[in-house]
């Protein structure tokens, strides 16, 4: 049987799977989530980390699912587990768009995330990292290293290792900021989102910064003279 519909039929079986079993009600309750977690015992982190490779790719936000783990296990644990399920989101929609949907994804793609990755065929493990250092979870830097020219293992290498500085700092801000939240502290709501509107203004300008900074790329000119030459040389040649 064709690989690619095994591995179709292996994603639709999963996803049925957790909707079944819950995961996709993550969306919209997340005490819920927290409880079916803390009830499934050792298979918990399992769970966690399918939910997280499964739904993430449509643009679930990350807080749904770090959210209601940082309640249950400890701070290093998340934040391996919310790598793993990262590196198994971008894996799904890596699948899906290099072998279902190239070019219904390539045709959506938005400008800055296909610049990104235009190294992948020189660079590809440093291209990967760099759009995990990036974009983080963005669901399109997902699709467009699914339909870039990169391999499967500096896919997975570069994930891993890309998504674990931006992990290790969003997972503390979540953890950080429930606790305030749940302290009753009438400020950390505006703390939080003055925080967070401060830091997007901050990476907007420094992506702009760095935009800005990059050399801009002028349309091959022809050397002066070149075509007079050329008709100089046509002309002594005819008779």
């Amino acid at each position: 049987m064709n690989p690619r519909w095994l591995a179709l039929a292996a994603v639709v079986l999963l996803v049925l799977g957790a909707w079944q079993g819950g995961l996709i009600e993550w969306i919209s309750e997340p005490e819920r989530a927290r409880d079916f977690l803390r009830e499934s015992g050792p298979l918990g982190p399992l769970l966690y980390v399918l939910a997280f490779a499964l739904i993430e790719p449509l643009g679930v936000p990350g807080l749904v699912f770090v959210g209601p783990a940082t309640q249950i296990w400890p701070y290093w644990l998340v934040v391996i587990l919310s790598i793993l399920g990262a590196t198994g989101a971008g894996l799904v929609a890596y699948v899906a768009a290099r072998w279902f949907a190239r070019d219904w994804v390539q045709a959506r793609l938005p400008d800055r995330v296909r610049r990104a990755t235009d190294g992948a065929e020189t660079r590809p493990l440093r291209t990967v990292i760099l759009v995990r250092l990036l974009f983080f979870l963005a669901a399109p830097a997902h699709w467009a290293l699914g339909v870039s020219n990169i391999r499967f293992a500096p896919f997975l290498l570069g994930s891993l290792v890309g998504f674990t500085p931006p992990m290790i700092l969003f997972v503390y801000a979540i953890d950080r900021a429930i606790d305030l939240m749940e302290g009753q502290r009438p400020w950390a709501w505006l703390a939080v989102a003055v925080l967070g509107v401060v830091g997007f203004l901050a990476f907007q300008w420094w992506r702009r910064q760095r935009q800005g900074s990059l050399p801009p790329k002028h349309p091959a000119k022809s050397e002066p003279g070149q075509a007079a030459l050329e008709a100089r040389r046509g002309d002594q040649h005819t008779p």
